[in-house]
């Protein structure tokens, strides 16, 4: 049975989950913030160290990876040519075992 609406607001979002909600709003926000200050960290360490790769860079800040075949005067998205209809997320990309440069995922 639902309260009166003249009832307390403590009292109406309490019976409405409000309190679970915020909580997981919470947590996505803390993992998020976490994962973006691990990714400046990251960056950091790189430039302080002198391992600045500008294309792994490039990629990081345009959000985009790329891939050549041409020697990297051209690029295009590494996803392009895949057919991605009714494709889910993918659980797992692992290294092939008899090829480090390539890319084996599945569902």
């Amino acid at each position: 049975m639902r309260s009166s609406p003249g009832s307390s607001f403590a009292r109406q979002a309490v019976e409405t989950g409000v309190r679970g909600k915020l909580t997981v709003y919470a947590a996505a926000y803390a993992a998020e913030f976490a994962l973006s200050l691990g990714a400046w960290w990251i960056l950091a360490e790189a430039a302080l160290s002198g391992r600045v790769d500008a294309a792994w860079m490039l990629a990081w800040v345009a959000g985009d990876i790329q891939r050549t075949t041409d020697g990297g005067v051209t690029g295009i998205p590494a996803d392009a040519g895949i057919d991605k209809t009714g494709a889910g997320p993918l659980t797992q990309v692992r290294k092939c075992p008899n090829d480090d440069d390539v890319p084996v995922s599945s569902r």
